[in-house]
């Protein structure tokens, strides 16, 4: 009983690519709110809400490789738009 369930934990224990992506992910993330800052406060509702979404969209996604390909196009879709932001201030 007791190897059961120390099986079933260690089932549940991601492994070191994933977790690396879970961070860089979320490293995105954070980056993404800390730069909305910048911004007024009407455009930044908006701007988390996209964020948010597309987060959530693909949260279930767990093929390392389509993880890898989202994050990088989260990160040009985040830089256009923060040298687009950097042009108008």
């Amino acid at each position: 009983m007791m190897q059961r369930r120390m099986l079933s934990k260690l089932k549940n224990i991601p492994s070191l690519k994933a977790f690396m992506l879970r961070n860089e992910a979320l490293a995105l993330y954070r980056e993404i709110v800390r730069e909305t800052r910048r911004i007024d406060k009407s455009q930044r509702d908006e701007a988390l809400e996209f964020a948010r979404s597309q987060f959530r969209m693909h949260n279930d996604v767990t093929d390392t490789h389509h993880i890898r390909y989202l994050l990088m196009e989260g990160r040009q879709q985040f830089d256009t738009y923060k040298g687009l932001l950097n042009k108008t201030m």
